[in-house]
């Protein structure tokens, strides 16, 4: 008989009020250990120099269901991020088999500078986490939403915030313009008001959206085509532009998995 295949996934600037939280009985979010992750590191046989940043981690997930899953881990960490904005990191995943101990990484780690805001998860929002969560694994059948959340997934940890902007509107072109064989011009303004619409609460809100992503889409036009003058023109703030394009596609993506 094989033996189980444990799965430790270290959660680098991330905190609770919670110290153990289960989401079914072989897999929970929990408090790292004392010693935990170094005790493990010390397990692997090649440089683990390129993971020293693991020994930050406060908490881990652990994933005890066979047969092991890459896609647990990550929709978990997906709801994590689509419920809140904030720093959440998951650089790479131990596999325990025995004593044998492997590490496998989600990126390139020799080029990751932590990111400086924590992500805090209140004993408050756990149940909006796990129902979320839940949401996430129906969310396959909703083949429109693959693209984009993968999107969301593969730009959150990037460090160039004029490139995470276009990646985040090709996003969002992906399910407003989902179906048709191009855009609806003006492009940046059906994105803003679809948007708007989508998640504002009232008017200001939704005219407020609208403007953000009007003036996303410019810069994103603007990256697309090697626009250079209008990119060192550019005047306002890039990553606070990053910031509230972020937090609009991720009320949409949530929105969109809810319901």
């Amino acid at each position: 008989m094989s033996e189980n295949v444990v799965q430790i996934t270290p959660l680098i600037k991330f905190d609770s009020d919670v110290e153990l939280f289960k989401l079914s009985d072989k897999l929970c979010l929990r408090r790292a250990e004392d010693e935990e992750i170094h005790n493990l590191l010390n397990k692997i046989t090649r440089d683990v120099t390129p993971y020293i940043h693991l020994l930050e981690a406060r908490f881990v997930l652990e994933d005890r269901i066979e047969p092991p899953s890459m896609k647990r881990m990550h929709d978990i960490i997906l709801a994590l991020r689509l419920l809140k904005a904030g720093d959440l990191l998951a650089l790479a995943t131990f596999q325990l088999r025995g004593d044998y101990v492997s590490l496998g990484s989600w990126g390139d780690l020799n080029r990751m500078i932590l990111p400086g805001n924590t992500y805090s998860l209140g004993k408050e929002e756990t149940i909006s986490f796990n129902e979320l969560w839940k949401k996430i694994q129906e969310a396959s059948s909703k083949s429109h939403l693959q693209f984009p959340l993968r999107k969301f997934m593969e730009t959150y940890d990037r460090l160039d915030y004029a490139d995470k902007i276009v990646e985040y509107m090709i996003a969002f072109e992906s399910f407003v313009f989902h179906g048709r064989d191009k855009t609806i011009e003006p492009a940046g303004e059906v994105v803003g008001i679809s948007i708007g619409m989508l998640v504002g609460n009232n008017q200001k809100e939704r005219s407020r959206i609208k403007k953000t992503l009007v003036e996303a889409y410019k810069l994103r036009n603007a990256k697309v085509h090697g626009n250079v003058k209008r990119l060192e023109s550019w005047k306002r703030d890039m990553r606070q532009l990053s910031t509230e394009v972020e937090e609009c596609l991720r009320r949409s993506l949530r929105k969109l998995v809810e319901e």
